[in-house]
């Protein structure tokens, strides 16, 4: 089924041509994924530097930091195709509407996660596992930041920049590596969950500036994807 979606058009002509496609697809590659947190290298490095006791410890709090990630990931796939028909003003009104929404409700689900985190936490695991609540409060506020991260991402890729928006990840993730690098050498395993955070709130800004800011691109005859 899939390699039948990926046969091309038939009856219509496409206005994208073969070059244009790869280089959209390169484009979207980093900020699609989302590096920071879409392939665990957080978790890798954890038990790679800071070993398998640290890992385990962390692991039971990442199990608490996800559900923020999901929101956005969700709302980003529903908006991009909206973001990328709609006209300018309609553009600027769904950003506004659906950010402030977006935004508010991870807000409440963060706090929510917060609030009930620690009885969860020693109920579920054991009192033994009572060092994985302050890494999993900032795991918790790691995830909120990233997940409202996808928001500016979707806009970046609905005006053509999707580029710019993976070069920011790309910073982003740079530095989450040089935070759980210092985290390793401090011997605090909290140190890499506030490196996730640090992160999180770094692409979150750049990306709110960037989107912000950015100019739709300009291919030819073609603007953001707009014929």
């Amino acid at each position: 089924l899939n390699l039948r979606l990926l046969r091309a058009a038939e009856g219509r002509t496409s206005t994208i041509t073969a070059g244009e496609l790869r280089r959209t697809s390169r484009a979207n590659y980093v900020a699609a994924i989302g590096t920071l947190n879409g392939l665990g290298i957080d978790r890798n490095l954890v038990g790679a530097w800071l070993g398998t006791a640290a890992l385990g410890l962390y692991a039971v709090a990442v199990a608490f930091g996800s559900l923020s990630s999901i929101v956005g990931n969700g709302v980003a796939s529903l908006l991009l195709p909206r973001l990328t028909a709609a006209d300018p003003a309609d553009r600027r009104r769904l950003i506004r509407t659906w950010s402030l929404g977006t935004g508010a409700f991870i807000a409440l689900l963060v706090i929510g996660i917060q609030v009930v985190l620690h009885p969860v936490i020693t109920l579920a695991f054991g009192k033994e596992f009572e060092g994985a609540v302050e890494i999993a409060r900032w795991l918790v506020l790691a995830d909120g930041l990233m997940g409202m991260r996808r928001l500016p991402i979707c806009v970046l890729q609905a005006r053509g920049r999707a580029g710019l928006a993976s070069l920011i990840e790309t910073v982003a993730t740079i530095a989450l590596v040089a935070g759980i690098a210092g985290a390793a050498l401090a011997e605090r395993l909290v140190l890499g969950a506030v490196a996730m955070a640090g992160s999180g709130l770094l692409s979150l800004v750049l990306l709110t500036a960037a989107a912000a800011i950015a100019k739709p691109a300009v291919r030819g005859r073609h603007i953001a994807g707009r014929p």
